[in-house]
Parts: structure tokens; sequence; C-alpha cells
């Protein structure tokens, strides 16, 4: 497991080297206290439904995970006492966030062509 979670986090360190300079894309920050095993690599883009389908058509896969907030979700409205308003920039953040592959098994060559396609695509 240790392996497998190392070798998410080098491809989400070459993502994050690769989509600097990308308009539109911003990648996942990490603070010096801690660091994600990145089972999910989400990226904050403008058009992300046309970028998910733009890359859909180049046959690659995204996925957008909880498209539902937490915040938003009945469980937690009634166990917790989420309101609608509390979060105010919560449902435009959320049409933002793009997951891209992160399996272990990433190629260079496939890593390249996802990030050559996404500045294909807001070139």
């Amino acid at each position: 497991m240790d392996e497998l979670n190392s070798q998410r986090r080098r491809n989400a360190e070459k993502y994050n080297e690769a989509l600097k300079g990308v308009l539109g894309v911003g990648t996942p920050v990490e603070k010096d206290w801690g660091h994600y095993v990145y089972l999910h690599y989400a990226i904050r883009v403008k058009k992300r439904d046309q970028l998910k389908e733009h890359l859909k058509q180049k046959g690659i896969e995204t996925v957008v995970h909880y498209p539902i907030p937490i915040p938003i979700q009945k469980h937690y409205r009634e166990k917790f006492g989420y309101k609608q308003g509390m979060y105010p920039r919560l449902k435009e953040t959320v049409s933002r966030i793009l997951s891209l592959p992160t399996r272990p098994t990433l190629t260079d060559e496939e890593f390249q062509y996802i990030v050559n396609s996404i500045e294909e695509f807001y070139a």
C-alpha cells in the first residue's frame, strides 16, 4: 500500500509541475503539516463539463467526485444542521472540480497525453 500511495504522490507531483502554467487550471495545494495520498487528483478548472467531454473524446476517463457536497446531502443536513446558504461559494467550487487519473500504473506516455489534451483544450 505504501508503494502504491508513493506512486500516486509522484503522479500528483508530475501533474502539479506540468499544469502550473496552464491558464484556467488550479492544482491541489499541500500544507507543510501533512500530505495527501491522492486517491483522487482533483483540479479546479474553468469550463469543467466541456473539459470533461473533451477528455472523454480523447479516451481519457475523468470523474466528478462528490457532485453533491457533504453539507447539501440529506444525512449531513439532518445530523449536523447544515443549512442552505451556509457556504456561499460551495456551488461554484463544486462546479469546477474534476478528478484526473492517478492510478499507480499510469505510464509516462499516458500522463503526457492527458496533460497535452488539457493544454490543447485551454489553448
